[in-house]
Formats: C-alpha cells, structure tokens, sequence
C-alpha cells in the first residue's frame, strides 16, 4: 500500500510538471507540443486517485454529531465533579493528583487565562478544565488518549489542548523561573555554593539527561538511536546549589555527544565570546590563586576556562585530586 501511494505521488509530481512547462510555453509564445502518451498515462493516473478520493470522502457518512461519550461532560464530566470537589474541599487528593496546591494552581490559572481562554461555542473548554487536563497529562504521565478520556475529551482535542497550554506556561514561567541571569544572582550561587558543597566559585553545575520517546514513523533512525539501544531526547541542564534549574536546552538528538550539544548551546558560545554577565574572578578560600567563576560538569564535556570537570580515575595521583572529584 505504502508503495502505490509512492508511485501516485510521484505521477503527480511528474505530471504538474509537464503541464507547468505547457503553460510556461505558452506564456512565452512557443508552440505548445501535444501531450505524449506518458502524459497521458500521469493524467488518467491523476484522475483515477482524485475520482477514489472523491468515492471515498462520499462513503464516509459520520455517525453522530458529537459522541455519545464526550456529550455528558458539562454535566458529570471530572472537571464539573470530582476536580471541583477536590480543588474546593480536598486539597491532600488534589496535591497527590496534580503535584500542587489549590492555591498554585489558582494561580497559575491566572497567569495563563489570557493565553487560553477561547470564545464560547458548542465544545468549549473554560481555562480550568484546560489547564487541569495539561496538569494531569503532564503529572500522570500517562497517554494524552487516556487523559483525554478521563477528562471525557476526544484525544485530538486533548492533544491540541494540552500543545496550547504548555505553550502558554512557558511563556509567562519561563521570566520568572528562569531569568536572565545577572551578575547579582551568579554572585549568590557561588556564595550558596561554597556555604552548602564547599566548592568555591561554582555558578552551576550541568549535565545532560537522555529522554526516551517513540521512534515516530518521520523520524530518521539513526539521529535519535542513543548508545544504549533506545531512542530519546538530550536534555542539557544546569541548576544552582539548591538543585534548581537555571538552564535548559532541549531538543538534541539521542545519538549526539553531551559534548557536541553544549558546543552548540548559546549559553557555550557566550561563554567563549565574553557576553556573559560573568562575576569578577576570586581567591581560592585559605590561598593566593585568582581563579575565574566556573560551572561543574562530568567527564563528558571538554575542560576550558569557565567550565570544570573532574579529573579521571586512571590520572589520579593525589589525595587532592580524590578530594576534588569527591567535593
């Protein structure tokens, strides 16, 4: 089957070409040659599929309107029931289902309602079933078709749901959980730092986490294929004393080195090019050495000025270098 439509999209292609040169001919006054038999083979190839298409969008008479399992959600549906019932009168239930607190999630309604809200029609969705029904895909981790049938939502509608309102959480959370850092707040994380891990000017520490995920049909195998035989997602990360994040990359294929990802990353490139809002280099604590702020990492990422990793188990010669790669 795959194979039949691969040959009728390429008779398609082939034949809108051949009639866009008859048409570019005769724009410009040449004389407009009869269409040969290969022509005429894409042609009757052309109509057959559109005439199938068309028999085939005739036969498909839909059912019902609406179905029967998404018609009592204003009614009995989770949200109107037991979220409501949770969100007013429960709130242990509601932590141990969503991860927050009434309030939070009140909260965050009110950043994301000017995102979401969408104008009354016959399957409208208010800001609060959507951004519970986002909250307990993204809690759960279940299937977006389950969540959207707890929800009694078709799983298209959840799915373009749940696309919406994660976008909307990015862009009024991401100014506030992760700013643009400063001098000031870098100047706090080193102090956190050494007060908490006795580790001296440390503005970060990163690594990355692979993310497994579906090898969807579009996707090319061997961009995603990671070391371990599965296919994910990198995500490069780096977060502060408190283990809170304060940068994120996501999106590197599965098969690329931590290394090579962060080369790329522009919190790298900043780095090397000196637009960083970098503190001023210190002292070591107890000695004489001006070293500049750095972040910790693993072995897998390369040594340089701003970025410090420990040093590998064959090369250690000291006590020191132990108590380093321990700290």
């Amino acid at each position: 089957m795959v194979r039949v439509r691969r040959r009728l999209l390429h008779a398609t292609r082939a034949l809108r070409e051949v009639l866009a040169q008859r048409r570019r001919d005769r724009e410009a006054g040449l004389p407009v040659q009869p269409l040969g038999p290969r022509a005429r083979r894409l042609g009757f190839v052309f109509a057959a599929l559109v005439r199938q298409r068309q028999l085939r969008a005739a036969r498909a008479v839909r059912r019902w309107r609406r179905r029967p399992a998404w018609t009592g959600r204003d009614d009995h549906g989770a949200w109107v029931t037991s979220i409501n019932t949770m969100l007013n009168e429960d709130p242990e239930v509601f932590f141990d289902t969503f991860r927050m607190t009434p309030l939070v999630f009140n909260e965050l309604l009110a950043l994301i309602r000017p995102h979401i809200q969408k104008r009354p029609q016959t399957m409208y969705l208010e800001p609060g079933h959507r951004l519970a029904l986002t909250l307990h895909y993204l809690a759960s981790g279940n299937y977006q078709k389950f969540a959207g049938v707890h929800f009694s939502i078709p799983k298209s509608t959840a799915s373009i749901v749940i696309r919406e309102t994660c976008q909307a959480l990015w862009t009024e959370l991401r100014p506030l959980v992760l700013p643009e850092p400063t001098v000031e707040r870098l100047e706090a994380t080193m102090e956190a730092f050494w007060e908490r891990w006795q580790y001296p000017n440390c503005i970060g520490a990163l690594d990355g986490k692979h993310c497994i995920l579906q090898n969807f049909h579009n996707f090319r195998e061997g961009e995603w294929l990671n070391y371990k035989g599965t296919f994910s997602m990198v995500l490069l990360a780096m977060c502060d004393a408190s283990y809170k994040f304060t940068w994120v990359h996501i999106g590197g294929r599965g098969r690329r080195h931590d290394a090579g990802l962060w080369r790329e990353t522009a919190l790298c490139q900043r780095l090397e090019n000196g637009t960083f809002p970098l503190p001023a280099p210190r002292l070591l604590p107890g000695g004489s050495v001006v070293t500049p702020p750095a972040i910790v990492a693993d072995g897998a990422f390369p040594l340089t000025p701003n970025l410090m990793k420990p040093f590998r188990q064959p090369e250690i010669v000291s006590d020191a270098e132990r108590i380093y790669n321990y700290r």
